[in-house]
């Protein structure tokens, strides 16, 4: 089991966890929304995920692509903004790599 390190910037937000060594990355935040979620990440294994909210903040897609721009997981989720259960959730498309 490796160790890992929280990386900070100058405002105090995530930026990357590391190895303990540093050497390498795990997860890198690529942006965050107005409501300082992270809504896309990159992977130390070059897959990239994104994020979309609705204006609660409840996820309404995560879609997460591999270096070659493939889908590997393409969700979609409906609410019930009154009480903020989940009502649906929706596979698009799924990509099974070997």
């Amino acid at each position: 089991m490796t160790a890992t390190r929280n990386i900070y910037n100058e405002n105090n937000y995530l930026s990357a966890v590391k190895t303990d060594n540093l050497q390498t990355t795990i997860w890198q935040p690529l942006s965050q929304n107005a409501k300082d979620i992270y809504d896309e990440y990159m992977l130390g294994n070059g897959y990239k995920t994104t994020l979309s909210f609705d204006e609660y903040g409840l996820p309404t897609a995560i879609k997460a692509k591999n270096a070659a721009n493939n889908y590997l997981q393409n969700l979609g989720m409906q609410w019930d903004e009154t009480n903020g259960n989940l009502l649906q959730i929706s596979f698009w498309q799924l990509v099974w790599l070997n």
